[in-house]
């Protein structure tokens, strides 16, 4: 009867060492095949601008919200702009209002379109890229249409097919989270 029951405890202990092996495999998504974006949620200005650097040190300490599968293109082209994203001479402060973190490197969206890689450094960055990153974060979700012309690329490209104000038909909480920290993933379509 003892052998039973020390047989019966190996086997429930190894089928709980495997079901949490194979749940962490799933779950778990590295930074080669993911592009970690953070940004905060609607017009949120602050005294003191936040730096590039200063934003992309907190992505790493939240947890995602949503994990998001885009198309491949999408995701390579994403990808493609951050890597190939040359330093040029500087035009003005960044008060970072998104990051995007793909492997090693860091860009961070600021006011007016600009981009800064996380040195602090100005980078040039294609406006469309700028774009399809704040459609498929949901990031134009949380200002109100009218506000949405203010955006230079919504003037050049149109308002998402698929924007919805986040807080349309609901009472604002008194306190809601400032920011929101998305995971694209591949979705293995083109």
């Amino acid at each position: 009867m003892a052998q039973i029951k020390k047989w019966l405890i190996i086997c429930i202990v190894m089928i709980c060492f495997l079901s949490c092996s194979i749940h962490k495999s799933k779950s778990h998504v590295s930074k080669t095949d993911s592009i970690v974006v953070l940004f905060k949620k609607g017009w949120i200005e602050h005294s003191v601008p936040v730096s590039c650097s200063s934003i992309s040190e907190r992505v790493s300490d939240r947890k995602a919200d949503t994990i998001m599968k885009i198309r491949n293109n999408d995701f390579y082209r994403i990808k493609k702009a951050i890597k190939k994203a040359v330093t040029i001479k500087q035009s003005g402060y960044c008060d970072a209002k998104m990051s995007v973190q793909v492997d090693t490197m860091k860009i961070c969206i600021c006011d007016f379109n600009r981009v800064y890689n996380d040195k602090d450094e100005q980078v040039s960055f294609d406006l469309s890229v700028i774009y399809l990153i704040k459609c498929k974060s949901g990031y134009y979700n949380y200002f109100e249409k009218e506000d949405l012309f203010y955006f230079e690329e919504i003037k050049r490209f149109g308002i998402p097919a698929d924007y919805k104000y986040a807080f349309s038909g609901i009472k604002r909480p008194v306190r809601i989270k400032p920011s929101s920290k998305i995971v694209f993933i591949r979705s293995g379509d083109n």
